[in-house]
């Protein structure tokens, strides 16, 4: 799952910050989103559709009792290699931005290039709303500008802007979603969801 991420976010502004060099960034994000993958898998949960078409990694709402990705520093150093000051930068920044308490945080949510538009996306987030609103529990996203209209679209509201962590890096857009209550299942069976 950490290629399909990979390949998910290869031409994203912010991972064009990180590494700027195409074919390193090829190489490097697989590296990266593993280790992304393997926090989220400790401390939270990972989605997967059941064909690996796209991914969602969570954190509970309890995060407060939970390592930041930055305590595997070393880790995230090994993966980055040449590029890794702009990775611990962004990520100093990302996990600086606390959550409001009690929210599930989506840390990652990726869909393969060639299975885009077909509500894959939507899929693996709605699971997973369905999960908070019967439960009662808000969501919070650190979205990236270029993903702030698709969150809108599925109830998040911004609670604000984020400058990033270079002068030329893309600013952070914190996002909350309320629990709805009473909403009915939306995920189609076509698109099966798997806890992993």
């Amino acid at each position: 799952m950490a290629c399909v991420a990979a390949a998910a976010c290869q031409d994203f502004p912010p991972y064009v910050w990180l590494v700027d060099d195409p074919q390193a960034r090829r190489q490097i994000l697989p590296d990266y989103f593993h280790l992304v993958l393997w926090h989220g898998n400790r401390y939270g949960e990972v989605h997967t559709t059941t064909d690996s078409a796209g991914v969602a990694v969570w954190l509970p709402a309890t995060r407060d009792s939970l390592p930041a990705l930055m305590e595997n520093r070393a880790r995230l150093v090994e993966a980055t290699g040449a590029w890794s000051k702009r990775f611990l930068l962004r990520q100093t920044l990302l996990d600086n931005i606390n959550p409001i308490p009690g929210c599930a945080q989506l840390v990652l949510l990726a869909v393969d290039p060639a299975c885009r538009h077909q509500g894959v996306g939507t899929a693996l987030l709605d699971y997973q709303h369905q999960r908070l609103d019967q439960a009662g529990v808000p969501a919070f996203i650190r979205a990236e500008t270029h993903e702030h209209d698709w969150y809108r679209r599925h109830g998040y509201t911004d609670t604000q802007v984020v400058c990033g962590p270079g002068a030329d890096a893309p600013p952070l857009r914190p996002m909350y979603r309320r629990p709805h209550l009473h909403t009915q299942p939306r995920v189609p069976a076509s698109l099966a969801i798997t806890t992993a």
